[in-house]
C-alpha cells in the first residue's frame, strides 16, 4: 500500500512503548499516513555496531508488529551524541513527529523531559504529543479538535493544519478569556470585554477564511490560557488540541509561548504543535 503521509513515532523503553504505539497507530489511520518506529542511541554509529545495537533493532521489530498492518511501515535506530538533532534531522521527511512525555510532577503538570521539549522547539515537523494514561482515539465516528486562537496575535496555522490533514473531524476554535475582565456580568449581558473577543475571534477567523468554523469563548479562572484549554479540553471530551508556535528567535528556536508550553504541560489529552 502506498501513503501519501507518513508519522514516525520516537519510543524508548521508559515510556511504555507499546501504548505509545497504539496510540501513534490509531492517529495514522485517521491521518491516512504510514506509521514507522525510530530510537535513538547515544554515541557513534561506530560505538553502538556491536551486539547492543542489534538487540535495539530486535525490540524495535518486535514493536513494529504490534502496528496493524494497513499502517505499518518501517523501524529505524539512529546513533548520536544528541538525541534531539538526531531526531531533527531524521523527522525532516515526515508529516509529523509523534512522541510520549514520561509522568506528572506533583503540581499536576507534565514533565516533558529534556527530548519532548527540544523537539517542540526543534523539530522541521509538527510534533504530537501523547501524555501518559491515555487511550487510542476512536478511529470510528467524529475526531473533536480544539484550535486555541490568540486573538492578540491571530494564528490559523492549527485551522490550516486540521483543514487539510483531519477534513473529516469536527473542529471548533476557541479564545481564552481571562475571568478578571468579564467584570462579573459575562456573556450576552452587555459585557464589552466578552463581546470585544467574540467579534475579534470572528474576525481573525474571517480573515484567514474560517468563518464557518465554530467558535467560542472560554472564561478561564486558571492564571494561563493553556491551562484552562487543557482543562475544557478533559471535560469537553477532546480527542487532539492543534496549537501552533509564535516563530523563531534569533537562535533558530521555535517560540512555543506560555500558553502553549503551559497547555502541552497540563493537558491530559493529546496536543499538536505546528509552526
Amino acid at each position: 500500500m502506498s501513503f501519501e503521509r507518513r508519522l514516525l513515532v520516537s519510543v524508548a523503553p521508559e515510556h511504555n512503548p507499546s501504548g505509545l504505539v497504539a496510540r501513534a497507530a490509531a492517529w495514522a489511520k485517521l491521518l491516512g499516513a504510514r506509521l514507522d518506529l525510530v530510537t535513538v542511541v547515544m554515541g557513534s554509529p561506530d560505538e553502538n555496531a556491536g551486539t547492543g545495537t542489534t538487540a535495539v533493532g530486535a525490540w524495535l521489530d518486535a514493536l513494529l508488529f504490534e502496528i496493524p498492518d494497513e499502517v505499518r511501515g518501517r523501524r529505524h535506530v539512529l546513533s548520536g551524541p544528541d538525541v534531539v538533532a538526531a531526531l531533527a534531522t531524521h523527522a525532516v521527511t515526515y508529516d509529523v513527529l509523534a512522541m510520549g512525555t514520561r509522568h506528572r510532577t506533583a503540581t499536576g503538570r507534565l514533565f516533558l523531559g529534556s527530548v519532548a521539549e527540544g523537539m517542540m522547539r526543534h523539530a522541521p515537523v509538527p510534533v504530537l504529543v501523547m501524555p501518559p494514561g491515555g487511550l487510542p482515539v476512536s478511529t470510528k465516528g467524529k475526531t473533536k479538535v480544539r484550535l486555541p486562537v490568540d486573538i492578540n496575535e491571530p494564528n490559523l496555522a492549527g485551522a490550516k493544519w486540521v483543514l487539510k490533514h483531519l477534513p473529516q473531524a469536527h473542529a471548533s476554535a476557541v479564545y481564552a478569556l481571562p475571568w478578571t475582565k468579564v467584570r462579573g456580568q459575562g456573556p450576552g449581558k452587555g459585557d464589552s470585554e466578552y463581546e470585544r473577543a467574540e467579534i475579534a475571534l470572528a474576525n481573525a477567523l474571517e480573515a484567514e477564511g474560517h468563518n464557518g468554523l465554530p467558535r467560542f469563548i472560554l472564561v478561564r479562572g486558571e492564571m494561563n490560557a493553556g491551562e484552562a484549554i487543557a482543562h475544557d479540553a478533559q471535560d469537553a471530551g477532546i480527542d487532539l488540541t492543534v496549537i501552533p508556535t509564535h516563530g523563531r528567535t534569533g537562535l533558530s528556536r521555535l517560540v512555543l509561548g506560555s500558553a502553549a508550553e503551559r497547555l502541552v504541560r497540563s493537558s491530559s489529552k493529546d496536543v499538536l504543535v505546528v509552526r
